[in-house]
């Protein structure tokens, strides 16, 4: 078993009290002498600083207990940036309401607000038109054509 699902193994007995968090991503890079496990985490109503940290605290206190990991590493425990796709479908429904860009399977890109969420696709209104030829339509689409969903950040 590699060291990416042993590690998720031991996120997920760990999130067991925080039933709200889940895990996005965990990456096992080494680049010469140094290692780095990154782990990313979400929640239904996001994730604190905290939260992470205390995640992180104990999972590392895990590995050092039984070590997974051979040589000396990094552990980045943190929240998807702004810029990371979104992963899990669990990540869609604390989006509705903002604005999203979809790479869809065909190669097409989307941009559109989030409206609603099913377990099985999504509701976005897509907007086309400027000033009086600006029409708004509503299309559902299906997860399994979503290849890239990233959150587009507004600074209004």
């Amino acid at each position: 078993m590699d060291v990416e699902k042993k590690v998720t193994e031991r996120l997920e007995g760990i999130l067991t009290t925080h039933t709200d968090l889940f895990v996005v991503d965990v990456a096992y890079h080494t680049k010469g002498k140094k290692a780095k496990l990154v782990i990313l985490l979400d929640g239904d109503q996001g994730i604190t600083i905290d939260q992470c940290a205390q995640i992180s605290r104990s999972l590392s206190q895990q590995l050092e207990e039984a070590p997974l990991i051979e040589e000396a590493f990094t552990l980045e425990v943190s929240s998807p940036g702004v810029d990371t796709p979104l992963k899990l479908q669990r990540q869609y429904p604390k989006n509705i309401g903002r604005t999203i860009k979809f790479t869809l399977q065909d190669e097409r890109t989307l941009t559109g607000v989030l409206k609603a969420v099913t377990t099985e696709q999504i509701a976005v209104d897509l907007t086309q038109g400027k000033g009086k030829k600006k029409k708004t339509e509503t299309i559902d689409i299906p997860f399994t054509a979503i290849q890239k969903a990233v959150v587009q950040v507004s600074f209004k």
